[in-house]
Formats: structure tokens, sequence, C-alpha cells
């Protein structure tokens, strides 16, 4: 088919139209099979447990309540202080695996009757009272029906340790709440908080068999955890406070609070599907077991903090030049330099042949320079002194570029890097070293090979030069080799050799022969120069791997200012 942009450089061409075009059938993709979940098994007889308790009886109603196969729960009981019975309709051997687990006596209901059941083969038949298990049958209108709640009431809580939690609700009066806020927006935490009103959960009495509590408003805060868990200090300092209940939400609604410090013979979750409707609170006496209205929505209980009456606030007059400010002066104070490495070291006139005799046969002395100063002399090598020197001043590189201070002290106040660099101009070309004594400012191109402290003169070279014939027949072959740089005939800087001044001209002086330096001189110059991630990559590519590690972190500190 021919474009629009192709037809354009074309005659008009007459084009028989279709007549009544139809367009293809568009095919749309088959609908995923989905699988129908199995149905639960058809009920075929109403199995029943016996318990001597109602905390055993509580735990069945919970085993039944997590089945699907358990619709109609029913808790019955013998009178007012007999046994108690829950009752479902299920498949017999469901009912006959979640009974054995709950620990029941197992009953079949067979016409009005409940008859015990053997746990395997057919269900119990009515039979002459003279049969085995016929005289333990119990009628089932000897039982009274009752409620969960009752279950609930008559098994209580028990008292459990005080576990890690990452919220609480705390139940308390109006004027209590000031404490606990003030206290948890100390920590960090977030707290809400409304109004509620607190019934009775139970209708003819409080958990200790009293007449029912009359209706009680009260403040629900929600202490949370950002991140992490409460503090264990908080969280057992609520629990012990007798002014207030503090308790963990259960349910995916929070349909339940329960007292922090307590625990029901049902687990949480399968006690919050038993909550008919509303919330539920369950905790000891005297508080007893409520149930919450709530009477507003969560407020954050930060708009709650104020300012202090006797702290006003007051208009300041600007000043009539910034300038007149009195601003802090910069210092070198003590601080704690954790993960510092050492970068250089300050040498003193006195310390200085201790220095020689500690790095002649060192590693280190092939790549470290030192700079010579009028009393004060600065060590540093490409990435690094990195380990302890046993004389002079350790000292740490803080940047931008040579920018040193000592291990164990930091600038106050803390000033960012581009001050720094404004400040106290160290580049490529000058180090500079802060002390609480005073600083120092060394010209970086005096630097020389640390081995210059100890060479001292040269011995005599005597150049051998080969016969005419000979040299012109190597002179037909190959250039003429690079002549090494004539040392100078002046008089050494006190303190330097000859060789000291022919390493100024190697390193780029104005001598035509210098030669270009080591990748050591490089990656040197390039960290003198503020590039330190391209010092790294010459220690990296060069297995050092250590020094390239220490410049790669000291670049992520340069980058974010510190």
């Amino acid at each position: 088919m021919t474009s629009p942009r192709e037809a354009a450089g074309r005659p008009l061409q007459y084009i028989e139209p279709l007549s009544n075009p139809v367009p293809p059938p568009v095919q749309r993709p088959a609908p995923p099979t989905v699988t129908p979940p199995a149905p639960p098994p058809v009920p075929d007889v109403v199995y029943a447990g016996r318990f001597a308790t109602a905390s055993g009886a509580l735990a069945f109603v919970g085993v039944l309540r997590a089945t699907r196969a358990a619709a109609e729960i029913t808790p019955l009981r013998a009178g007012e202080n007999g046994d108690w019975w829950v009752t479902v309709p299920i498949e017999l051997e469901l009912g006959r695996q979640l009974a054995r687990m709950a620990s029941a006596t197992p009953y079949v209901l067979v016409g009005g009757a409940l008859l015990p059941d053997l746990g395997y083969g057919p269900p119990p038949e009515p039979g002459p009272p003279s049969e085995a298990g016929a005289d333990d049958a119990v009628e089932l209108g000897g039982l009274v029906r009752t409620e969960v709640l009752t279950l609930l009431r008559a098994a209580g809580v028990r008292r459990v340790p005080v576990r890690p939690i990452d919220q609480l609700h705390l139940l308390l009066g109006g004027a209590d709440t000031a404490h606990v806020i003030r206290r948890a927006i100390d920590l960090g935490l977030s707290v809400r908080h409304r109004p509620v009103r607190l019934h009775p959960l139970f209708a003819t009495g409080n958990s200790n068999g009293n007449e029912p509590a009359e209706p009680a408003t009260m403040i629900e805060l929600v202490v949370a955890a950002p991140q992490d868990t409460l503090p264990p200090a908080l969280v057992t300092a609520l629990t012990r406070d007798p002014t207030l209940v503090a308790c963990r939400a259960a349910g995916g609604r929070h349909e339940l609070l329960i007292e922090h410090a307590v625990a029901a013979p049902l687990a949480d979750h399968v006690l919050a599907g038993l909550v008919d409707a509303g919330t539920w609170v369950l905790a000891t006496s005297p508080f007893g077991c409520r149930r919450l209205e709530p009477l507003g929505d969560f407020t954050d209980s930060a708009g709650l903090v104020r300012v202090a009456e006797d702290y006003p606030l007051a208009e300041e007059e600007l000043a009539a030049s910034p300038l007149e400010t009195r601003l802090p002066a910069v210092r070198v104070v003590p601080r704690r330099t954790p993960y510092r490495v050492l970068d250089a070291v300050l040498f003193d006139d006195a310390e200085l042949p201790t220095a020689r005799l500690l790095l002649e046969g060192d590693p280190l002395a092939e790549t470290a320079q030192i700079v010579r100063g009028r009393d004060r002399h600065l060590l540093i090598a490409p990435g690094g002194v990195l380990e302890r020197v046993p004389a002079g001043l350790p000292l740490y590189a803080v940047g931008p570029g040579p920018l040193y201070l000592p291990l164990g002290y930091a600038l106050r106040p803390d000033v960012p890097a581009s001050a720094r660099r404004e400040l106290f101009g160290a580049d490529q070309d000058r180090a500079v070293v802060l002390t609480p004594q005073g600083g120092w400012a060394f010209d970086l191109g005096a630097a020389v090979p640390v081995w210059a402290l100890w060479v001292g003169e040269l011995p005599e070279v005597v150049t051998q030069a080969a016969d005419g014939d000979l040299r012109a027949l190597l002179d037909g072959v190959r250039p003429d080799p690079v002549q090494p740089a004539t040392l100078p005939a002046t008089e050494p800087a006190r303190g330097r050799s000859n060789t000291a001044s022919w390493w100024r001209l190697r390193r780029g002086g104005s001598d035509e022969t210098a030669t270009p330096g080591t990748w050591h001189e490089q990656a040197l110059k390039a960290e003198l120069a503020g590039r330190l991630e391209e010092a790294a990559g010459l220690h990296r590519r060069n297995g050092s791997l250590l020094r390239a590690a220490r410049l790669y972190e000291r670049a992520a500190l340069q980058a974010e200012g510190r």
C-alpha cells in the first residue's frame, strides 16, 4: 500500500472503491480458566464437644470458626455449674478430627439425645438402655443455650509477659494524656487521639460478677513507632501505669483491643473473628470488658503542643548590614573522628631525624614525599599514608584539596566544603594544615621524595663513550638516547641534596629533558588537584586497592560537602 508521502510525487490514479468492506474479525484472547474453590464437606451429623471448663469450650469454638465447614456454632451448658457444650452441624470425620485437637469429649446428636462417639466407624445409633453407651446419653433439652460472650466472660484472661509491639492503644482520662503525649513526642513517636464512649460488654455484670458498669467517656491514644517497635522501657511503663489501660489491636480493622499484659484462651486473630459488631475491649479488673463507641475521628496529637505562656515571641529589628552581626570564629576543637585514616603526618625539626630512621627501608619510602618548611615538615603519599607512623602529628584530609586536620579534631562551627575552599585556599600547589595551636601552609612545588632525607650527595658518575667507528655505526641504526638532566651547579638549599634538585626538574621544571612522572606521581597530582576519582582509578588499575578505596571514600564525603 502506497503511503501519502510516496503518492505525493506520482500522478493521480483512479482506484475502484471496495463495495461493503467488512473488517476482519477481532481475535479476543480467551478468558483465563478460573477453578472454583472446592465446596465444603456437606454436614451429615450434628457433632458436639463436652468440656469441664469454659476455656476449653472457647478453644473449640475458635477451632470451628477457623474452618468453612462450621456455620452454626451453638454453645450450651448443663445448668448453672455444669459442663460446657458446643454443637455444630459438620461432616462426621472432620468433626472427629477437630474435637480431638481441642481435647473434647465427643458426642453425636441422634434424635433428641447426645450419644457418645467412639471416634471411628459409623455414627452411634439409638438403642436399649442396656446397650453400651446408651446410659451415657444426654438429653439435648436438658442443656441451656448460652452465648460466646458468656464463654469468654467465664474463661477470663491470664497474665503474659510484655512483648515487643509497634503500636499501642491507650484508654485514659483527658487529664492524664499530656504526659503521655509529651513523652511520646520526645521519643520521636507518632501519637493520635480521639474521644470514645465505653459500654459494658456483658449485660448481666462485669467480669467480677458485679453490676454492669455505667458507660464511661474516655480518650483513646494510639502511640506508634514510625519504623521499628516501640521502646521496650516505654511499653513496660505504660502497661504498669495504673491511670490507663494499654491495649494491643487484633483484627484487620482493629475490631478487638486486648490489654497488652494479658491473653485469652484463643489467639488474638481468632478471638477478633468472634466480635459481632463494633469494637471489643478485653481487660482485667477493675477496668473490665467493654464495647468501644468512637465519638470522633483520630487527630494528630502533635497539634496539642503549644508555646509556653512565659516564652513570648518578640519581633527583632533587622540589622543595618549583615556584616555588623558578630559571627563565631572557626576553631579546631577536639571531636571524635571515627572511620578516619591517616592521610599525612606533620613533623617538627626535632622529630625529623626520627622520621628519617623510621622511614628508611619502609615500603612507604617508595612513593611518599616530604615538603620541607621553616620549622614544620609535611609527609604525604599518593592515596594517603594509611599506616600509623610512630612519630609526628597524624593528619586526615578534610578537603577539599590538601587541607588537613589532626586525628581527633574537627572544625567548629562545621563549615561546608565550598566555604573551606574559600577560607583556606588549599589546592594542587598549596597544602594547608590546621591544628589547635595554629595553621601552616606548604608549597607543594618544593615536595621531594622522602628518601631524599637520607640519600645525601651522589657519587661521581663518569660517562664511558665508545670509540669513533663504533659510535658512528650505532648512530646509523638508532636515535640518540635521552640524556639525564644536568644537575644544577648551585649549592642546594638547607637539608636538600642535589638529588632533590634533580627530582624537581624531573617533575616538570624548566629543563627540556625532564621525563614524564610515574603513575604514583600522576595519582598524587590528581589527588592534590581535587580529582579524587581519577586518582583512585590509577591506584585501582595498578593494584593499590586499599589506597583506591580510601580515595573513593574521600570523593564520596567531598560530594556530600563533608
